[in-house]
């Protein structure tokens, strides 16, 4: 991931796939299936989640296009992966369970 400047995961039998919290963290913006609604990508802003193939190869060649939207998705995953921190979903679900008492 290090290496790219787009995650394209064209996938569409993934529940929840994980890999793209992984790309979002490691600042690559992401064209997806919308079809399994995944958090980790937000359609337009960290990334495009696409309903046909048609609609994967058109955002994909936008990305690889348009080296400004490339970069400012890329800042934009970067950040919206931050919600997804183990601590601080693990310090959430303490909280959940515990009932806030802590």
């Amino acid at each position: 991931m290090r290496r790219a400047d787009v995650f394209f995961f064209p996938s569409a039998l993934e529940g929840h796939p994980q890999v793209l919290v992984q790309a979002a963290a490691s600042g690559l913006p992401a064209v997806a299936m919308e079809k399994y609604r995944p958090d980790y990508v937000v359609n337009g802003e960290t990334g495009y989640l696409a309903k046909s193939d048609d609609e994967l190869s058109e955002k994909l060649s936008l990305l690889l296009d348009t080296p400004a939207l490339r970069l400012r998705m890329s800042a934009a995953a970067a950040r919206h992966a931050l919600q997804f921190d183990w601590d601080k979903s693990g310090a959430r679900l303490g909280e959940l369970v515990c009932g806030g008492s802590r």
